[in-house]
């Protein structure tokens, strides 16, 4: 993820851009109700139609994740030729997440760690501010996230390498030398999508017609 660099206009008046963060911080678990609550009321009159919702919705999320993967690959492969700037880590640790699933008889408990490392940087006297280590953002594992911070302790000096084309975007890392698991990864998440987009529709046409 990239950190957002909100600029004000010479006025002091707040840009399009932070009024429409400001504003959807604050409403976007409104519009999801909503959104749910319209999707089940649909399904309600229709039956059918649920199925067939909820199986567009996994095509779209599988099509959208296979596109991001392949972004990400040639990102990836873009950054070695990527210029240098010097950085410095503002912050740097571990997140943990745990969720539990209470399919089946018994719960399952699934904890996903994230090396959270933020750092600003300066390309072409502009100041921007990056949490990306490598191009790709997904989970790792617990051994390689503590590594990972480990490497960036905070006010520590770095080299970030910025993308000429869109200077927001810097990672820490290039290339793909001992994380190819992680882009194949994106790729997994999006054919898990499809799978399951596969299995609304076969439902939808020959279940319930």
């Amino acid at each position: 993820k990239i950190g957002r660099i909100i600029r004000m206009k010479p006025n002091g008046s707040k840009s399009f851009t932070e009024w429409f963060w400001a504003i959807w911080s604050k409403i976007w678990w409104l519009l999801f109700i909503v959104l749910a609550v319209g999707i089940f009321y649909l399904g309600y009159k229709d039956p059918g139609l649920l199925i067939r919702l909820f199986g567009t919705l996994c095509t779209v999320c599988g099509i959208g994740t296979i596109f991001y993967g392949i972004r990400t690959r040639r990102l990836q492969q873009q950054s070695l030729s990527w210029p240098p700037a010097k950085g410095t880590i503002l912050s740097s640790e571990v997140k943990i997440e745990t969720r539990t699933s209470h399919s089946g008889s018994h719960p399952s408990t699934f904890t996903f760690y994230r090396p959270s490392v933020t750092y600003n940087y300066e390309y072409q006297g502009q100041s921007y501010q990056s949490r990306r280590i490598i191009v790709a953002d997904i989970n790792w594992p617990k051994k390689e996230a503590e590594e990972a911070v480990a490497r960036y302790p905070v006010h520590s000096e770095v080299t970030a390498w910025v993308n000429p084309a869109r200077p927001k975007i810097a990672v820490l890392e290039r290339g793909m030398e001992g994380k190819s698991r992680k882009y194949q990864l994106v790729f997994l998440i999006g054919a898990l999508f499809m799978l399951v987009a596969i299995v609304f529709w076969l439902v939808a046409i020959f279940v319930i017609g």
